[in-house]
């Protein structure tokens, strides 16, 4: 059991240093654990083997609590730079709750979630802010042409070379809706994801793809538990502005509407991606829209999480 355990845990930081090396404190680990085994392990079994692994000073070390592995591809003062992380994330949080705050006059916006680097405090300076909504079926293009407009005529949308604290608003998907792309990477993605407006949808929406990310994480069932402190306040005048819009866009107009922004972005898209030939994690479906592209990070980080593993002889 023991042997399984540490593989879990070397597994889970191999991950994360994947992930511009993020040093993890043992509850991180134990929350984002990578499933190795069926049975169960708890944060007590996690804590005697992190020490076990410090006294034979193997493979792991720790910092003031964060612990990471011990390989040519880790940078030094891992402390020091997650705390200046964290405090780069600071700013970017506040951004971000302001403009989901805004967003709740969007019809048809069924939870809002921050995802990408933020999720994780994990951010650089040039950092922008990856936004996970889940929306009504049938309008998912009103729902991001509405998005866009906002957060373009707020100054703060993502496009071209202006990154730096935008929003990018790169994966839509409807309620009851499961990805495409079921692999570590979006189990990553989904279950570090934090909702900030309509924690019930997000919950549900990990319910009901609890079948395919328990393969990959041991405590997935445990995301619904853990309390969220970053929701933000709802405001009723908003919410009135909201519950107007999706009446007038709920009837054989919207249905009209919901059609012609269908055909126009799909249009745009492939004419845009037409001389592309990686477009694996680009997704542009009446279900899910997913622009991971054309710098697929997710994939980087697998390929460079099977590599640390495979120099330490994990694989």
């Amino acid at each position: 059991m023991n042997n399984q355990i540490r593989t879990s845990i070397i597994s889970t930081l191999a991950h994360y240093e994947a992930e511009r090396g993020l040093p993890l404190s043992a509850f991180e680990i134990y929350k984002y654990l990578h499933k190795k085994n069926s049975g169960k392990i708890t944060l007590s079994q996690i804590l005697t083997e992190l020490d076990n692994i410090k006294i034979t000073n193997e493979t792991i070390t720790n910092e003031n609590g964060f612990f990471f592995l011990i390989n040519k591809q880790s940078s030094k003062d891992k402390y020091s730079q997650r705390i200046n992380r964290d405090k780069l994330s600071i700013k970017k949080w506040k951004k971000a709750k302001k403009i989901i705050w805004l967003m709740q006059t969007i019809p048809f916006i069924k939870s809002i979630s921050v995802a990408g680097s933020l999720s994780m405090n994990n951010t650089l300076k040039n950092s922008d802010i990856d936004l996970f909504l889940i929306v009504k079926k049938g309008r998912i293009w009103t729902t991001r042409t509405l998005s866009m407009l906002l957060t373009q005529l707020l100054g703060q949308r993502r496009y071209d070379k202006k990154i730096t604290d935008k929003i990018c608003l790169n994966y839509y998907i409807t309620e009851g809706s499961e990805p495409q792309i079921k692999n570590l990477a979006s189990a990553n993605i989904f279950l570090r994801t934090i909702p900030v407006y309509e924690m019930t949808s997000y919950n549900n929406f990990l319910k009901d793809n609890f079948y395919w990310l328990e393969k990959y994480f041991l405590n997935s069932k445990n995301q619904f538990k853990i309390q969220n402190f970053r929701k933000i306040k709802k405001n009723k005048t908003l919410l009135k502005l909201k519950t107007f819009f999706e009446y007038m866009l709920s009837k054989k107009i919207g249905d009209k509407i919901e059609q012609t922004l269908s055909l126009w972005q799909k249009k745009r898209i492939e004419e845009k991606t037409r001389k592309e030939t990686n477009i694996t994690n680009l997704i542009f479906t009446d279900e899910i829209l997913m622009f991971h592209w054309p710098n697929p990070r997710n994939k980087e980080v697998l390929e460079k999480y099977e590599q640390i593993l495979k120099t330490m002889h994990y694989t």
